[in-house]
């Protein structure tokens, strides 16, 4: 699993950097404003991240490198199935938060037992596998005629 949740990340990553380039590059070359300093141009996608990550988590419990290797965030409660607005904020600013420091908030996941990261710690959720592709799986066994 900690594998898995770190090439997610890395994914997921890939992919909110290449959302931000492409409407960026749409953005400044419709407008005919080009970016005034590096620095602001990094901020500018360090938010685009940080809102990549909240928004599709509080939405849909899952990002596009969560939904394609199968995981999911759920609260740490077993009857809740939606993370929340507010609970996937959460987890999204202690990600950044604890990851400053040389990733030191998804290092913890091998100190850990349950191999929860830092920032999972501290928002109260958990990465569980996505049930929707369980079921399907399951279900194409059972339609296989050499399915016993």
């Amino acid at each position: 699993m900690r594998a898995v949740r770190f090439l997610t990340f890395l994914l997921d990553l890939s992919i909110a950097h290449f959302c931000f380039r492409f409407w960026s590059q749409i953005w400044f070359s419709a407008s005919g404003i080009s970016p005034t300093h590096p620095l602001v141009s990094f901020l500018n996608e360090v938010l685009f991240v940080f809102l990549y990550f909240w928004l599709l988590v509080s939405l849909w419990s899952q990002t596009p490198g969560m939904l394609l290797l199968g995981i999911r965030v759920v609260p740490e409660e077993q009857g809740s199935i939606s993370v929340g607005t507010f609970r996937a904020f959460s987890r999204t600013f202690f990600l950044f938060v604890t990851n400053l420091p040389l990733g030191m908030g998804s290092l913890f996941s091998l100190l850990s037992p349950a191999g929860k990261t830092l920032y999972d710690c501290l928002s109260q959720t958990r990465i569980a596998w996505d049930e929707k592709l369980d079921r399907a799986s399951r279900t194409k066994d059972n339609l296989r005629p050499d399915a016993g």
